[in-house]
């Protein structure tokens, strides 16, 4: 089991079911649904807040935030860390890569976004289309970070 990183922060914003909403384009993406989960140095806690919009609406509904202890989810947290390491990562451009209209991104060094890991929406030039494993792999870290913030 590896350890978990200090400082981190993931970032998964769903599609709309029906509509592009990780790819943009001219205009911003509309999300169905965000989740972002932060922790601090060293802290014994970590924070995932969970915005959804309802159908019918135009825009994400308040945040619900809330604190879980990193202890309680040492194991959930350091497989996600380690899906989210492995799968290739790719900056903004304009194809959703695993077809799944999600998009994740895990920063490990806040001070430095530029070294940022975006997986799932936006393949950039060069990047080779996931493997069925890797597929697996992107829809099991993205249970485990709706699991967290249910």
């Amino acid at each position: 089991m590896s350890t978990i990183t200090d400082d981190f922060k993931i970032i998964l914003q769903k599609g709309n079911l029906f509509a592009a909403g990780i790819e943009g384009g001219f205009a911003p993406p509309t999300p169905h649904a965000r989740y972002v989960i932060t922790r601090t140095t060293k802290s014994d806690v970590f924070t995932v807040s969970t915005e959804l919009r309802a159908h019918g609406t135009p825009r994400l509904g308040p945040s619900k935030t809330q604190e879980l202890k990193v202890t309680d989810h040492a194991e959930s947290i350091a497989r996600l860390q380690n899906l989210l390491r492995d799968l290739p990562t790719q900056y903004p451009g304009a194809e959703d890569l695993y077809g799944r209209n999600i998009s994740i991104i895990h920063v490990t060094d806040p001070i430095a976004f530029v070294d940022f890991h975006r997986s799932g929406a936006a393949a950039g030039h060069g990047i080779s289309p996931p493997t069925e494993e890797q597929k697996v792999q992107f829809d099991e870290a993205v249970t485990i970070i709706e699991k967290l913030g249910a």
